[in-house]
């Protein structure tokens, strides 16, 4: 297992897309460059893409899963007892919280750039919260302010060396990012 500090700018030089699970994953994902592009699942959101090369996850029992566990990608996560030889234990990336953070902060740290969030819209006027999602799924939890929801990301983007090296297509989160 590696250490992420072992892997502080070691992708400098190539992009990565974060993909989320939010409705606007696909619309998003079509404005990046993710054919030339480091691929990161974002949890399970990303896995039914070909060549991912990341799987970051924050929760317990997430790298449990089987289409996780067996996945080729390296899993990223602070689950350290869930990792496999030659996956990331992500224990120096500060506690933002949720995934999505996580994973920008820890894309950025391993020198990617830019690092592009697909999907990265779990709230607001959707039918589902998921871009996977029958439409109607719609879980209570996820109803909140736009806003609100945004604000949970400034701190990502204080703590990120260059904050305009992140890319959204979320409107709360571009004037985050700028």
């Amino acid at each position: 297992m590696l250490q992420l500090d072992e892997l502080e700018g070691a992708y400098r030089g190539k992009s990565a897309v974060l993909i989320c699970g939010g409705p606007s994953t696909p619309s998003d994902l079509r404005r990046t460059p993710w054919f030339e592009s480091a691929l990161w699942s974002v949890n399970i959101h990303g896995i039914l893409m070909p060549d991912i090369s990341f799987i970051y996850y924050y929760d317990r029992h997430v790298g449990t899963v089987p289409e996780i566990r067996k996945h080729p990608a390296r899993r990223v996560s602070h689950q350290k007892d869930e990792l496999l030889e030659g996956d990331v234990f992500a224990g120096i990336c500060p506690d933002f919280g949720f995934s999505g953070a996580h994973s920008v902060w820890i894309a950025a740290y391993m020198g990617f750039s830019p690092v592009f969030l697909a999907g990265a819209d779990c709230y607001g006027d959707y039918d589902t919260d998921y871009w996977h999602q029958y439409p109607g799924g719609k879980e209570e939890r996820m109803r909140h302010a736009k806003n609100d929801h945004a604000d949970h990301w400034i701190p990502i983007a204080e703590a990120v060396k260059d904050k305009a090296e992140i890319v959204s297509f979320s409107d709360p989160l571009k004037e985050i990012f700028k």
